[in-house]
């Protein structure tokens, strides 16, 4: 595990676009143009990006200057209207090495339309809905060989609306590998009427090192030979896969199938196998799994998301296996049992997570196996046990673990940190957020005093600042933490008042309160009308202050944009069902970009989402990751489909468990029983909004103005929470939601 530690620094960003031609703009090395009729590229760009297109007259302007063309390293394109990628379209782009190609009619490529890239590296065609993969196949095998330096292959998410209409997709892997060495090929959500593993072969003999299936649809699978070993392959992403028969069919037959059958995995390094049973899977009956003849070398395994109930079983790795496996993730199951025997022999795990599982279940029925339960994870150094609605933990339960780094049992019902901390010397983040703490007790006090580099997220508890508790170790230290970024919301009760401790003057101020309790008896005999009047005055007073420090606030926002002085690159991260992705296009991300340059005044984009900025070849959480990071707010696009997807909930709990601001809005009426316990019990805490389809006309309540507006300014404040002091600011946010949304 790697830690990097930065020096805080101040960084300016110039917007450097310049208009450079006919329909384009340029910045450094880049050009980005709208249209076809456009520039012929400067000599120093390399990289070009060009949208509402049309792709068979594109081919003619990229024989006006061969010349100029001829340099251009990077292409994407997008075109509203093309059905097709016509022969020849790329002659004489001897240099171009990555092509990325959406068209929103796009049905079909050419036999020739990829000849002349000899140089092409990386090719993405995905979310292109009504293309079909087995034209794009075709291209591909077409004699002499196209795209001989080809490394990674993007088809994903293609042909589906066809697929609606009952046109299916046949896989080739040997069209696909011959003449190439595909290094990393990405299929997911595409429905296959025919996979054939044999043919498949073929991709691995070239080196095929990470295959991505995600979400792909397979009504016949075939075998045709004996399983071979892929011998490059690292890694393997079968997550949410839908096979004719039902995969949990096949989860029973594991424990009797013998080593040879999973040659495929055993090079794989990262597998996951998310989402993949539909029905509840129970093993209560004691049994034994034996894979010690199979020399895995897994690193990391994900079966988040596969209805795991009950399992009670034993298993026997090879030493391989067991050294190299380091991240196992069972989150999303609702696992009610996992006897200890599961994790007996994975001794070599450094991070386990079991987070939104039913562990409560089996700390009320099985005590003693849940005390138990990471005895032989002594090498653990982050553990996730969010979302398990537990009670309390046993005072031994990380007994084993002292190299724990990270612990977070967020989302729980902890009413205390009951379990034992003292052997915990290399501690450095405990997240306890969301669950029902009060006050923590004196020696727990102590020991996080002791640690001084530890970061401790105690957030949305109901944590106590009575009067009487203003002298204990337990506020003191409270105070001592307020500049900690993790504690921002935190916030105590003093006489049904919630109050944010952690400003500079919260202290005092809770302390005027409490002397104002003790000499409330002493103005009650002041006559209740001076007081009302006083009292009215200067709500009055304030409230006019507030409105104009509110727009002279948003103002100063705007400015702040223009010259690209806050630190996120766009404003909002758009999350969304990729079911919906098509309303979300149309009647969300448009509008909210129509918005945001209306009030800003400047005309780019505001809104990152996943289909254009995620990078080819990368996790798909890590990009998820990268791209919140980069944007101030979360915007969720909800609809009772991405309730039920948990990678969406994934995407709002990460923006939420860094402390971005959530925004939602409702695409349709929303049934709670199908979101996850966690996401339910922030639901009615996020800002909503809903769009409302009234004449067949489609609108946003509150209006696109009003909701941008308080995206912008949650932007303003997300950035001065890093530097001064926001109790205040906060207050003004809240009334401005009161009154626009």
């Amino acid at each position: 595990m790697f830690y990097l530690i930065t020096m805080p620094f101040i960084l300016t960003i110039v917007n450097s676009e310049v208009d450079c031609g006919r329909n384009c703009v340029c910045s450094h090395s880049a050009m980005k143009c709208t249209g076809t009729y456009i520039t012929t590229p400067p000599d120093n760009i390399t990289d070009v990006e060009i949208i509402n297109t049309d792709f068979e007259e594109l081919k003619t302007e990229f024989t006006r200057d061969p010349a100029a063309w001829s340099r251009i390293i990077s292409l994407s394109l997008h075109s509203k209207n093309s059905t097709s990628l016509p022969n020849g379209t790329f002659k004489g782009l001897d240099s171009l090495a990555f092509l990325k190609v959406q068209g929103e009619d796009l049905e079909y490529t050419d036999l020739d339309t990829f000849s002349g890239l000899d140089n092409l590296t990386t090719l993405e065609l995905t979310y292109n809905g009504y293309l079909k993969t087995n034209t794009v196949i075709k291209s591909l095998s077409h004699k002499p060989t196209v795209l001989p330096n080809l490394e990674i292959l993007n088809i994903s998410f293609n042909g589906r609306k066809h697929f609606v209409d009952g046109i299916t997709h046949g896989f080739s892997g040997k069209a696909i590998a011959e003449g190439r060495q595909i290094r990393t090929l990405d299929i997911s959500g595409i429905s296959f009427d025919t996979i054939n593993t044999t043919d498949a072969y073929t991709l691995c003999e070239n080196g095929l090192q990470h295959f991505y299936a995600r979400g792909i649809s397979i009504t016949t699978l075939e075998h045709n030979s004996e399983p071979k070993t892929c011998k490059y392959l690292q890694t393997l992403d079968m997550s949410e896969t839908k096979a004719h028969n039902g995969m949990d069919l096949y989860f029973p037959h594991l424990f009797k199938m013998p080593c040879k059958v999973f040659l495929l995995l055993k090079s794989v390094k990262t597998l996951l196998l998310e989402g993949i049973v539909p029905k509840d899977i129970n093993i209560t009956e004691p049994t034994h799994l034996n894979f010690s003849e199979c020399p895995f070398q897994f690193e990391h395994v994900s079966l988040s998301g596969n209805k795991l109930r009950h399992l009670n079983f034993s298993y026997s790795f090879h030493n391989v296996t067991i050294e190299s496996l380091k991240i196992l993730d069972l989150s999303y199951n609702g696992l009610k049992y996992v006897s200890p025997r599961v994790l007996l022999h994975s001794t070599w795990l450094t991070c386990l997570n079991m987070s939104d599982n039913n562990l409560n279940e089996m700390q009320r029925d099985y005590i003693e196996d849940f005390t138990k339960l990471l005895n032989a994870q002594i090498k653990l150094k982050e553990v996730v046990l969010s979302g398990n609605s537990l009670d309390d933990l046993p005072f031994t339960f990380f007994w084993n673990n002292a190299e724990l780094i990270i612990i977070d049992l967020s989302n729980n019902r902890l009413e205390s940190i009951g379990f034992d901390v003292s052997r915990m010397k290399h501690i450095e983040v405990l997240n306890v957020s969301n669950n029902r703490i009060m006050i923590l007790d004196d020696s727990t006090v102590i020991f996080l005093r002791s640690l001084h580099i530890v970061d401790v997220d105690i957030s949305n508890n109901p944590l106590t600042c009575e009067c009487n508790t203003l002298d204990t170790d337990f506020f003191n230290w409270l105070s001592t933490q307020r500049q900690n970024q993790l504690m921002k919301n935190v916030y105590c009760i003093n006489d049904k008042t919630k109050y944010q401790p952690f400003t500079s003057n919260h202290a005092r101020d809770l302390r005027h309160t409490c002397d104002i309790q003790r000499l409330t008896p002493i103005f009650a005999s002041v006559p209740s009308v001076i007081i009302l009047l006083i009292s009215a005055a200067t709500a009055l007073s304030v409230i006019r202050r507030r409105r104009r420090l509110k727009q002279l606030a948003l103002d100063q926002i705007i400015i702040k944009i223009r010259k690209n002085e806050l630190p996120y690159e766009f404003l909002t991260f758009l999350c969304f069902a990729s079911d919906d992705k098509d309303l979300v296009d149309t009647n969300v991300y448009q509008n909210m970009n129509t918005a945001f340059s209306e009030i800003i005044g400047v005309d780019k984009d505001f809104v990152c989402k996943g289909d254009i900025s995620y990078r080819p070849g990368f996790h798909i959480m890590d990009e998820t990751a990268r791209c919140i990071d980069k944007c101030a707010v979360v915007v969720a696009a909800v609809s009772n489909k991405s309730c039920q997807r948990h990678w969406c909930e994934k995407e709002i709990m990460h923006g939420y468990n860094i402390g971005k601001p959530i925004v939602l809005i409702l695409l349709e009426k929303i049934d709670k029983t199908l979101m996850s316990p966690t996401v339910a019990r922030s639901f009615n805490t996020f800002v909503h909004a809903a769009l409302i389809t009234d004449n067949n006309e489609v609108r946003l309540e509150p209006c696109w103005a009003n909701l941008c507006k308080s995206i912008i300014e949650l932007a303003g404040k997300e950035n001065d929470v890093r530097e001064r002091d926001v109790e205040n600011d906060m207050e003004d946010i809240h009334e401005f939601h009161l009154q626009n949304l």
